[in-house]
């Protein structure tokens, strides 16, 4: 067989079938970087309010906050990732590696398996 592979998308999923994927974590970090929801969402070509929306379920997927928001006003709004968000980054990063680690090594066994 020709250019057999094994594929798939990395997701993280709790028990209210609420799930973390690649995309969240992008915006995670781009919240991170850009310092706000506004300038994140503007950075992925989204909506704010879809922004909003992403943080509001990523907020809720775990019984700690991961984005800290503050309400705009006179100093302006903003937001930070908590420590607890820090720490959860780097989980799903290990996690995520490792997922890519795996599926690597599956191809590898799948050109064993299945040569020309």
């Amino acid at each position: 067989m020709k250019n057999v592979s094994v594929d798939g998308k990395f997701w993280l999923k709790n028990n209210k079938d609420i799930c973390i994927s690649e995309g969240k974590i992008e915006l995670i970090k781009k919240v991170v970087s850009e310092g706000s929801i506004s300038k994140a969402a503007k950075k992925m070509q989204m909506s704010y309010k879809a922004a909003w929306d992403m943080i509001e379920e990523i907020n809720s997927f775990t019984s700690s906050v991961i984005i800290e928001k503050n309400r705009g006003g006179k100093n302006g709004g903003g937001c930070q990732i908590t420590s607890f968000g820090k720490n959860f980054l780097k989980k799903y990063d290990k996690i995520s590696e490792e997922y890519s680690e795996m599926i690597k090594k599956l191809n590898k066994k799948t050109d064993d398996e299945f040569p020309e």
